[in-house]
């Protein structure tokens, strides 16, 4: 679709106003005809930025070295048993 057109860059300074006639192109050229798909501006906008954003982070294009490196995040898993992991907050019974 040609309206997705370097929609990263872009689709971010159009006003609600101008989405809504978006908006409302998109209606009519799928009420005429002329898409398969009923689709909204920002779902036009937001798959863009996904395309993009996914494309990037593959080591091989040429914007993936703007990337900051990936940081590794472990995050504790809690368990049942509280008393084990935090035996100071509950008092003994």
């Amino acid at each position: 679709m040609r309206i997705a057109y370097a929609a990263p860059a872009w689709s971010s300074l159009v006003s609600k106003e101008q989405e809504g006639k978006i908006d409302a192109f998109l209606r009519r050229s799928f009420r005429f005809g002329f898409s398969q798909q009923l689709l909204t501006f920002r779902q036009i906008a937001e798959k863009a930025d996904h395309t993009l954003f996914t494309s990037v982070t593959n080591p091989a294009h040429c914007l993936h070295q703007l990337l900051p490196p990936t940081r590794s995040t472990q995050y504790m898993q809690l368990r049942d048993d509280i008393h084990t992991l935090y035996p100071h907050v509950l008092p003994n019974v």
